[in-house]
C-alpha cells in the first residue's frame, strides 16, 4: 500500500502556477499548509537544463509536483501551430516527469486534456468515413457514446482538429505509466474537461468555449450590435467545469488516486 500523501509542510511545485488553473490550484494548496512554489513562464520547460533549474529553485527538490503548464488554444490555434503544440507540450511534460524520477519526488500529478480521447464513431458513419464538417470540430461531440471512459483512452486517434494537442497529452499518460512500472514513480494523470471561471482568458485565438462566448456577447453589448454570430452548427453538447472545482479535483487526485 502506498504511503499517504501529506500536504501540510510539503514542498509542492506547480508548473504553470501563474496560469488560469495554476493560480487556483496554488491557492487551494496554500490553504492546506503546503509550501507552494508557483512556476511561471520565465523558464522554458522544453529545455532540459532550464527545467532542471526549476526543480532546484523550488526551495530544494520538491516533495510533490503538479504539472499544469501547457501550450494550447482554441481550434484555430491548433490548425495554425500543430507542430509547436505537439512538440512543446510533449517536451515539457517528459522533462518534468523524468526530473520527478531523478529527484525522487514522492508523487506527481499531470494534467491531460479531454481532446486526447479518441474520436468515436458518429451516428450513421463508420470510423474514418468522410463527413462534411463545419471546420470547428462539431463532429467530435456527435458520438454514439457520450460518456468518455478511461478504458477507451487509447482506442483510436484523437479528432483531427485537436490531434496535435491530444497526442502530446497521451504522451504524459503513457510516460507516467512506464515511469511507475520501471522506477516506481508515483505518477498519475487527471483529465478535467474545458474550464471556466475567474481569471479565464478572453484572447480570441486562445480562449475556450466559455471565454469565447463571454467576449463575443460583451463586445456586442458595448458596441450596440443586435446579434452575435457563433461558430459551428449549434448541435454539439459541451461540458464545462468551474476552475475551482478542477483545482479541488487535482488536490483529491494527489491525495487519493494511484492508478497510473
Amino acid at each position: 500500500m502506498s504511503e499517504p500523501v501529506e500536504l501540510k509542510g510539503s514542498r509542492v511545485l506547480v508548473t504553470g502556477g501563474t496560469g488560469f488553473l495554476g493560480k487556483h490550484l496554488c491557492r487551494a494548496l496554500d490553504r492546506h499548509g503546503a509550501m507552494v512554489y508557483a512556476a511561471d513562464s520565465s523558464l522554458d520547460l522544453c529545455d532540459r537544463k532550464q527545467a532542471s533549474e526549476l526543480f532546484h529553485r523550488a526551495g530544494g527538490h520538491p516533495h510533490l509536483v503538479f504539472h499544469v503548464a501547457g501550450f494550447n488554444g482554441g481550434i484555430s490555434w491548433n490548425s495554425v501551430l500543430p507542430a509547436d503544440i505537439f512538440l512543446r507540450n510533449s517536451l515539457m511534460g517528459l522533462n518534468v516527469l523524468d526530473l520527478c524520477r531523478r529527484y525522487s519526488a514522492k508523487k506527481v500529478v499531470s494534467v491531460v486534456a479531454s481532446c486526447a480521447y479518441p474520436e468515436w464513431e458518429v451516428e450513421g458513419r463508420g470510423a474514418g468515413e468522410h463527413r462534411e464538417s463545419s471546420g470547428y470540430g462539431d463532429e467530435l461531440y456527435e458520438r454514439k457514446r457520450e460518456v468518455m471512459v478511461e478504458a477507451g483512452f487509447l482506442d483510436g486517434p484523437p479528432h483531427a482538429s485537436v490531434a496535435c494537442h491530444g497526442y502530446a497529452k497521451r504522451n504524459l499518460q503513457l510516460a507516467s505509466h512506464f515511469l511507475n512500472r520501471q522506477y516506481g514513480l508515483r505518477a498519475v494523470t487527471a483529465c478535467p474537461t474545458t474550464l471556466y471561471g475567474e481569471g479565464d482568458s478572453f484572447d480570441p485565438e486562445r480562449t475556450k468555449v466559455v471565454g469565447g462566448l463571454v467576449k463575443r456577447f460583451a463586445d456586442a453589448a458595448r458596441s450596440g450590435q443586435q446579434e452575435v454570430v457563433c461558430w459551428g452548427t449549434g448541435r454539439p453538447m459541451r461540458e464545462v467545469l468551474y476552475v475551482e472545482d478542477a483545482a479541488e479535483m487535482l488536490e483529491q487526485t494527489l491525495l487519493h488516486y494511484e492508478d497510473s
